[in-house]
């Protein structure tokens, strides 16, 4: 996102320029170089700064980055309070979908605690499939959240899958790989049951 003011209109305007990230070498990163090289800019050609959300709007304002990287509702909000601009979806194109969490375990604690794992992967399971029904998310994020009911409305949610995703997961691995990040590239069916 760029503030109202600024002079970055297109993704091509961000090469040169400074935008945060939570922490150095992380999903934000992997995602947006691709969507980067996707709009012709080189990724290598962004200085990335760990802010955190808390000091974001402050370290902006003061011009210690140049673009904002954040997620909802955090979009939404910025948008109605500061008129900021989206210059584009750091979760589109090649990095749709993209997974930013998960969950695991040791195969031998697997192994040994069958009935939790199971009654745990059916709850995953249950909770993506209500999370692809919009309206049973936003009618519980002001309860749980400090999102309002006319931001949550107004929201665009994460994808939520309800089964393993094996082929996006490698995708992370991967990127992590092409980034420098792995010393040796990582086969992730090694690591799903």
């Amino acid at each position: 996102m760029a503030l109202p003011d600024s002079p970055i209109k297109t993704p091509e305007d961000l090469e040169g320029k400074t935008i945060n990230v939570q922490v150095l070498k992380n999903f934000q990163e992997l995602a947006l170089a691709q969507v980067l090289k996707r709009h012709g800019v080189d990724p290598a050609k962004i200085t990335y700064v760990p802010v955190t959300f808390q000091d974001l709007v402050s370290a902006w304002q003061k011009g210690q980055i140049d673009a904002a990287y954040v997620g909802e509702p955090m979009v939404t909000s910025l948008a109605t309070k500061l008129g900021a601009r989206k210059i584009l979806d750091p979760a589109s194109g090649p990095a749709a979908e993209f997974p930013i969490s998960g969950y695991v375990t040791t195969r031998d604690w697997f192994a040994q605690n069958p009935t939790i794992s199971a009654a745990f992967r059916r709850a995953i399971r249950a909770a993506g499939n209500l999370a692809a029904d919009r309206s049973s998310v936003t009618s519980v994020l002001p309860e749980f959240t400090q999102v309002d009911r006319a931001t949550a409305e107004r929201v665009t949610l994460p994808f939520f899958p309800a089964e393993d995703e094996p082929v996006r997961l490698q995708r992370v691995a991967d990127w992590m790989s092409q980034a420098g990040w792995l010393s040796k590239p990582l086969d992730v069916t090694s690591l799903t049951q």
